[in-house]
């Protein structure tokens, strides 16, 4: 696995993580909103979602740089 490989069981736990790198890279609302061309004030409501749409979610992760991969969970 990479380096800062994050393991997300559902969308929320993605959003959480997205929220940290967001917070960790002194990226604000305004500018995602901005890359993924919508208002600050979805941002907000996307970000704060409990059921965040996966489609949103790659578009977010894209607009970051952020990369989601799958792998086989250990069964050890």
């Amino acid at each position: 696995r990479k380096e800062n490989c994050m393991i997300c069981k559902t969308p929320k736990e993605l959003m959480i993580e997205i929220k940290k790198y967001m917070l960790s890279n002194n990226i604000i609302n305004k500018d995602l909103a901005l890359k993924i061309n919508t208002s600050q004030s979805n941002i907000g409501k996307i970000l704060n979602s409990d059921n965040p749409r996966l489609l949103t979610l790659y578009q977010i992760c894209d607009a970051l740089d952020l990369d989601i991969s799958i792998s086989p969970r250990d069964t050890e």
